[in-house]
């Protein structure tokens, strides 16, 4: 299927590539379905982009923050586990949405409320922590979390 993209115009996407969001993400409920895109140039996939399947405006860069804060960790309770549908662990991928500033070097990533994803399933949720532990504007640089270590 064709989908208007924010940040890659018009592209290709199979079915198979959609994660429904059941309750959507918090304050853009009626959004329940996403795809995961590379960015061009980018062989690294350290950002990605989840876009909205059905608003071509609506588009979070997110990343894996473990590259960021490798000790980086949290638990998800039980009712999180039954709405994604998971059974193993491997079956999980973590995301963080980024807020992208300019200079880049001060951007951030919200560890508070990271993208949960079952990529079997193609079940995704944001899922907010409810631990006093991570910020929302956590520094993005390796350099700077290296220093909150």
């Amino acid at each position: 299927m064709k989908l208007d993209t924010k940040y890659l115009g018009e592209i290709e996407v199979e079915q198979s590539d959609i994660i429904r969001f059941p309750s959507g993400i918090p304050g853009f409920q009626e959004e329940t379905e996403f795809v995961l895109l590379n960015l061009p140039g980018e062989s690294s996939h350290l950002f990605q982009v989840l876009q909205s399947v059905k608003s071509s405006e609506l588009a979070f860069i997110v990343t894996n923050p473990y590259y960021f804060y490798s000790d980086y960790e949290f638990k998800l309770d039980d009712a999180i586990i039954d709405q994604l549908e998971i059974q193993k662990e491997g079956e999980v991928t973590v995301f963080t949405i980024v807020t992208v500033k300019s200079p880049f070097a001060s951007s951030t990533v919200n560890l508070k409320a990271p993208v949960i994803i079952n990529h079997n399933k193609r079940l995704g949720k944001q899922y907010i922590l409810n631990i006093d532990k991570y910020q929302t504007k956590a520094p993005i640089t390796v350099q700077a979390a290296e220093g909150d270590k």
